[in-house]
């Protein structure tokens, strides 16, 4: 079951850098294409991209799940450090991932979580800017922006994040940024193609906040003080 805190409010201000996660809705599952949003990602056409690449894939159910909770940990953290910065950690953002997925009675267990987050950390920022553009890609031709702009959009996106994630870092001792050195990244020669007029906000990073009815309580025992 894949997870998105889908009652977050969303800012209509967006930035190109420092800003935060998206969230609660339940992806559509692999029997309701006929209802799935414009753009977004099918699970067949994911099964045959992988079957293209050449690579077996067994365990692709888990695999998504696991991007998809990574993507969510990456958006509450993204969220956490400019809104909320005494509780940005990875530890600490899983608590909210933990805590939802109970509500929903979803898959979600922290031991769980936290595999996904090691398995998935380098790539972290795309699957965070997925998570945060709904975890979509649209179009508009009126304004001739098409799939293809959208996904130089999104790649501009996660690379926001993954600049982010590699620098910034928690008002603590001995603290570590986010992201590691070796964090998946576009060639340095790569740069998006010009923006139009009455193109959508995309390539930018929108400001979103947490509900508090989804953030624990302060002071818990054992709340971690850094990005670990």
């Amino acid at each position: 079951m894949l997870l998105s805190l889908a009652r977050c409010s969303t800012r209509t201000k967006a930035t190109r850098h420092n800003d935060a996660p998206l969230p609660p809705t339940v992806s559509p599952s692999r029997s309701d294409a006929s209802k799935r949003p414009a753009g977004a990602l099918a699970y067949n056409d994911l099964s045959r991209i992988v079957k293209d690449g050449g690579a077996r894939l067994d365990d692709l159910d888990q695999r998504w799940w696991g991007g998809t909770v990574m993507g969510e940990l990456f958006k509450i953290l993204f969220a956490f450090a400019n809104h909320n910065p005494e509780r940005a950690s990875w530890e600490y953002s899983a608590r909210i991932v933990e805590k939802y997925a109970a509500t929903v009675k979803v898959s979600g267990a922290r031991t769980s979580i936290m595999a996904a987050k090691r398995c998935f950390l380098t790539v972290a920022h795309l699957w965070g800017a997925y998570s945060i553009r709904g975890r979509k890609f649209r179009e508009r031709v009126e304004v001739h922006y098409h799939y293809a702009d959208d996904f130089e959009s999104f790649l501009t996106e996660a690379e926001i994040l993954r600049k982010w994630g590699q620098t910034w870092k928690a008002d603590a001792a001995k603290a570590k940024s986010p992201l590691p050195a070796g964090t998946w990244a576009m060639p340095e020669i790569w740069t998006p193609r010009p923006r139009k007029p009455g193109w959508p906000p995309t390539g930018m990073i929108p400001d979103i906040l947490l509900p508090h009815d989804l953030l624990p309580p302060p002071g818990r025992p054992g709340r971690p003080r850094r990005v670990r």
